[in-house]
């Protein structure tokens, strides 16, 4: 995995454009991948979500973490 790109003193924590654009590169590196599209689309929407002072970053990270796990869970169950 390539290593994350530094972040943007402007954006939530996990949420910098270059942070934003190193999970869409990741997705359209498995673009197949129905469960990286979910995280991928559920961390944007986060990101939105704080950006918009509408979220504070605990929760998002929280949700976030929920959201992976539930993913998790379900790829070891195939």
């Amino acid at each position: 995995m390539p290593p994350r790109p530094p972040l943007h003193s402007n954006s939530p924590t996990g949420c910098a454009p270059a942070e934003q654009q190193h999970a869409i590169a990741l997705y359209q590196a498995r673009s197949t991948s129905d469960d990286l599209a979910v995280l991928v689309a559920v961390r944007i929407g986060l990101c939105d979500l704080m950006r918009r002072g509408l979220l504070d970053p605990g929760r998002a990270a929280l949700l976030f973490e929920q959201e992976r796990d539930r993913v998790s869970s379900s790829l070891f169950r195939r």
